[in-house]
């Protein structure tokens, strides 16, 4: 005797699962269906021994000598211009109060220190001087930075200096 689909009872049954309308429909559901495929483990990625990038010393402005002679300089320069209240260069413009310290002969390496070298001035009187170099040489005001040239100059501004004394003198 034939048997029937159990969703169709006028069908008769194509498979165990049920008639041809029910194949077709199971079909067609597989073919709608994505395939299961196993996932797939993701590789784990091998990991380096990195070390942390290390902070970068700081590159500082001065060395740890120069930064040294600049704080003996800051108390010197302070005690400088204590004792010597007066600008020392008394250009057109002057201020008279001396409120900085030119250095005559420069401040590199030990000059920065050597108080003989120092001239209380005022800021007009100091400009002044930094703008007019030649002048500023002439007047004794400042040396020149390069060695014998420098005591050349100084032999000749003095002898000018006695010359002109002597010429004062005889005039008189």
């Amino acid at each position: 005797m034939p048997r029937y689909c159990p969703k169709h009872p006028d069908r008769k049954l194509f498979n165990k699962d049920g008639c041809d309308w029910c194949a077709r429909a199971a079909s067609a559901k597989k073919a709608q269906a994505k395939p299961k495929v196993a996932p797939v483990k993701k590789a784990t990625p091998i990991k380096k021994k990195v070390n942390p990038p290390k902070p970068q010393k700081k590159i500082s402005q001065v060395s740890i000598q120069r930064g040294k002679e600049l704080a003996i300089y800051s108390i010197v320069r302070k005690k400088y211009l204590l004792d010597h209240p007066k600008c020392g260069a008394n250009l057109p413009g002057c201020t008279i109060q001396a409120t900085e310290v030119h250095h005559k002969k420069g401040k590199t390496n030990k000059l920065l220190n050597q108080t003989e070298f120092f001239l209380p001035i005022c800021r007009n009187c100091h400009d002044y001087v930094t703008e007019n170099s030649a002048e500023a040489i002439e007047l004794g005001l400042s040396i020149p930075r390069n060695g014998k040239l420098t005591e050349l100059i100084i032999l000749i501004y003095i002898f000018m200096l006695k010359s002109a004394v002597i010429s004062i003198a005889l005039l008189i």
